[in-house]
C-alpha cells in the first residue's frame, strides 16, 4: 500500500521542536523522502522538504500537498540537517532555511538521472600541513579533475575572495558563496548536484553539500571563519565535514599551514612545516619618531633603501580608529549599538554594526574641535606618506582577508606598523593563539615571495616576535598556551558551551540558576557555570543579551551536553562550538 501522508519541513524559521508538519498526499502524486514539494502554509504557498512518508496521520483533515517541485535532496543531506538541528538545538526548518536561502519560484527539473551519491559508510578524514596549503589543495583538485576518481568534488575555503579566485583558475568549476544572488547560488549548486559540473568551490554556505560529494577538499581548517557565529543556527562547517567523514563514504582531505591548538593534544599528528622567516624588528622609541604617525624613522629609512617592492600593512581602516576628544576624552558612539565610531573620508562608520553617518566636527561634551586623540587609519597614513615621500612608491594593505589574499610581489619588503594590532584586539583567552596563526599565515606568504617581513614593536615584546619566527617554536608555544588554558579552564583542555539569553538580567539569572541545578541533579559535579555576562554593543532596537558559559571536562560528549541543555533550548541560543571566550 503506498503512503498516504507525508511529514514536510517548511523552508522558514520555526521554533525549536517544530520541525515538520503533516500533509496528505493526493492521488496520483507520488513523493519520497527528500523531495521538495509545494505546500499550503497559513495564507501562502511554501516550499518544503519531505522528511518521511507514512500510511497514518495523527492530524485530523490534513491539508494536501499541492505539487512536486521537481527537485530532490538525497538522504545523506537530510540526515546531516537533522544532526545539525539536534546538535545546535534549533528546528530542522531553521537549518534548511539558512542553507537553501530563497529558492526560485519555478524550480528546474532533472533533464537526466543524477549520478549516484556516496553510500552510507565510514569515510576518510585526512589532514596534512604545508608551507603553501593553497597550492597543495589546488594541485590535488586539478589531479582529481584530470582523472575519473571522483564524480563530484567540493573545494571549501573560509573566504569569499579566495573562492572567486579559485573558481577562475580552475575554469571548469562553479562557485557558491553568500555574496551571490539567491537565484545564481541555486543554479550553481543545483548544476553540481545533478552532475553538469564536477567541481564546486564554496564557502561554509555549502557545508550541507559535503555528504553528497565523492571528495571534499578543505582549505586551512584551522581558520575560525568556517564558523557561523552571528546568527542562528550557529553551526561550524567543520562539524559538517567531521560528520560526513564518520557517516558517509566520502574522502575528506584538509590542507593547512598551522595545526590548531586543539590538535596539540593529539600525539599522532602529521609533521608541521617549519616556517623560515626573514624577519626585521623595528623597536619603537620616542626619539625615533618620523613625520608619519606610527611609522618609525628607522622603518622609513629601511623602506626607502629597499630596492624591491614596498608594502605597508596597517590594520586600521579609514582615517581614524575612533573619534576621541583630545581635551576631555569624550568619544563618539554609534547611535544603533553604542560602539565607538571610526572616521572615514566620506563620514563616520561603526565597525561593529556597519552604520554610516555624517562627519562629526566637535565634541558633544566640551565643544572641542580636536577629535584626533586616537590611532590614525590607513587613509591618513597614505596622505602623509604622499606628502613627505612622494617619490617613494609604496603599496598599502589592511589585514582584511581581501587584502592579504593577494600574493606579494617577488622580493617585497612588507612592513607591519604595529605587531600589537595583529590578530584579535579584544581581551579574550584566545588572543595569543589567533595572533600566532595570523603571523604564520602572513610570514608564509611573505616567504613565498622571497621577501622580508618588518614588524614594528616595543622593546618588551620584541623577543615574542623572534620566537614566533623561529622554525621550531610552534610546539613550545602551543605547550605554553595549553598551560594557560588549564589555569583558566578553557578549551581545548576543557569543553565550553555558550548559552545566550535574550531578555532581562533577571531572566538570565533565573536560567543560570536552573542550569546549575540541572547539572547538580544529574550529578555532573565537575561541570561549572560562569556568568551571566552582559553582551556589549547590542543594537538599540535589539533586546539585551547575556552569555552563560558551561565548562565541562574535555571528554564530555555532545549527548551529555544536550541532555542538560536541550530542556532550555526554547529560552536561549545554544552554541556547542564557541570560538571566542572571555575571562
Amino acid at each position: 500500500m503506498p503512503p498516504f501522508f507525508a511529514s514536510v519541513i517548511p523552508l522558514l524559521r520555526t521554533p525549536f521542536g517544530v520541525d515538520a508538519f503533516d500533509y496528505a498526499i493526493p492521488e496520483p502524486l507520488i513523493v519520497a523522502r527528500g523531495d521538495l514539494v509545494h505546500i499550503p502554509f497559513r495564507n501562502q504557498t511554501l516550499l518544503g522538504i519531505v522528511q518521511e512518508t507514512r500510511e497514518t496521520c495523527a492530524v485530523k483533515n490534513p491539508k494536501n500537498i499541492i505539487k512536486q517541485s521537481g527537485l530532490h535532496l538525497p538522504a545523506p543531506a537530510i540526515d546531516l540537517g537533522a544532526f545539525i538541528a539536534r546538535r545546535q538545538c534549533v528546528s530542522q526548518a531553521t537549518v534548511w532555511h539558512a542553507w537553501l536561502r530563497r529558492l526560485p519560484k519555478q524550480l528546474p527539473t532533472y533533464t537526466k538521472e543524477p549520478q549516484p551519491f556516496p553510500e552510507t559508510s565510514v569515510g576518510i578524514f585526512k589532514k596534512s600541513w604545508h608551507m603553501d596549503p593553497e597550492t597543495a589543495l589546488l594541485d590535488r583538485a586539478k589531479n582529481l579533475l584530470a582523472s575519473s576518481d571522483a564524480r563530484r568534488i567540493l573545494l571549501f575555503t573560509p573566504w569569499v575572495c579566495r573562492a572567486r579566485r579559485w573558481n577562475e583558475s580552475l575554469n571548469t568549476s562553479l562557485v557558491l558563496h553568500s555574496e551571490l544572488a539567491d537565484g545564481q547560488a541555486f543554479r550553481n549548486w543545483h548544476a553540481w548536484l545533478r552532475g553538469d559540473v564536477r567541481c564546486l568551490v564554496t564557502t561554509r554556505l555549502g557545508a550541507w553539500l559535503s555528504p553528497l560529494a565523492d571528495v571534499v577538499l578543505i582549505d586551512e581548517p584551522e581558520q575560525d571563519d568556517y564558523k557561523q557565529d552571528e546568527m542562528s543556527p550557529r553551526y561550524d562547517a567543520r562539524t559538517c565535514f567531521a560528520w560526513t567523514s564518520t557517516h558517509i563514504n566520502t574522502k575528506v582531505e584538509a590542507f593547512g599551514l598551522t595545526p590548531p591548538l586543539a590538535d596539540a593534544l593529539d600525539q599522532d599528528q602529521p609533521a608541521v612545516p617549519q616556517l623560515t622567516t626573514n624577519l626585521i624588528l623595528s623597536i619603537r622609541h620616542p626619539a625615533g619618531r618620523s613625520a608619519i604617525p606610527l611609522i618609525q624613522a628607522d622603518t622609513v629609512n629601511t623602506l626607502i633603501n629597499h630596492d624591491g617592492p614596498r608594502i605597508i600593512l596597517h590594520p586600521i581602516r579609514g582615517l581614524q580608529a575612533k573619534l576621541t576628544c583630545r581635551d576631555c576624552g569624550w568619544q563618539a558612539r554609534c547611535a544603533s549599538c553604542g560602539f565607538s565610531l571610526s572616521s572615514e573620508v566620506k563620514g563616520t562608520i561603526c565597525r561593529h554594526c556597519g552604520k554610516h553617518g555624517e562627519h562629526i566636527e566637535q565634541c558633544n561634551a566640551c565643544g572641542g574641535t580636536d577629535l584626533g586623540k586616537s590611532w590614525p587609519g590607513i587613509e591618513k597614513l597614505k596622505l602623509l606618506w604622499t606628502k613627505f615621500h612622494s617619490n617613494i612608491e609604496v603599496g598599502w594593505r589592511d589585514l582584511s582577508m581581501d587584502a592579504l589574499d593577494a600574493a606579494f610581489t617577488e622580493g617585497s619588503l612588507v612592513a607591519l606598523t604595529d605587531g600589537a594590532l595583529l590578530g584579535s584586539w579584544s581581551e579574550e583567552v584566545r588572543r595569543d593563539e589567533l595572533r600566532i596563526l595570523l603571523f604564520r599565515r602572513l610570514a608564509a606568504r611573505v616567504a613565498q615571495a622571497h621577501g622580508t617581513l618588518l614588524v614594528q614593536t616595543g622593546e618588551a615584546t620584541a623577543p615574542t616576535w623572534e620566537r614566533y619566527a623561529r622554525p621550531t617554536s610552534l610546539q613550545e608555544l602551543w605547550g605554553e598556551l595549553l598551560q594557560q588554558r588549564r589555569l583558566f579552564g578553557y578549551p581545548p583542555v576543557k569543553r565550553l558551551a555558550k548559552i545566550l539569553v535574550t531578555g532581562s538580567a533577571d531572566e538570565a539569572q533565573t536560567l543560570f540558576t536552573e542550569l546549575q541545578a540541572a547539572c547538580a541533579h544529574l550529578k555532573f559535579m565537575d561541570w561549572t557555570c560562569a556568568g551571566p555576562f552582559e553582551v556589549a554593543f547590542r543594537r538599540v532596537s535589539g533586546s539585551t543579551r547575556f552569555a552563560i558559559h558551561l565548562q565541562t571536562p574535555a571528554r564530555t560528549t555532545d549527548d551529555e551536553l544536550l541532555t542538560v541543555l536541550t530542556p532550555f533550548a526554547k529560552r536561549c541560543i545554544i552554541d556547542l562550538d564557541s570560538i571566542n571566550f572571555f575571562r
